[in-house]
């Protein structure tokens, strides 16, 4: 069994790491819809700090002093979308 610990505090701020969903423009995932794919992995829920919507909607996610996905000294902005109508 696997031991999770909780939200960690970021120590520092070094970069904003922009990573985007890989979905077609008719998919508008929000925060919830994130938070909910990552719950269900078994992750701690949504791991941005903030997500764009594609009508440029921000949506606050992950508290911004707790460390998110990816690199420990980085603000997490995740863009919805990034392919095409043809997935690409």
């Amino acid at each position: 069994m696997i031991k999770k610990i909780g939200l960690k505090d970021r120590e520092k701020t070094s970069c904003i790491q922009i990573v985007r969903t890989n979905t077609t423009p008719d998919v508008d995932l929000t925060k919830h819809e994130i938070n909910k794919q990552e719950l269900e992995k078994g992750n701690l829920g949504i791991g941005h700090h903030f997500v764009i919507r594609l009508d440029g909607t921000i949506e606050k996610g992950r508290d911004i002093n707790k460390i998110g996905s990816g690199r420990e000294d980085a603000i997490s902005l995740c863009i919805v979308g990034g392919l095409n109508k043809d997935k690409q």
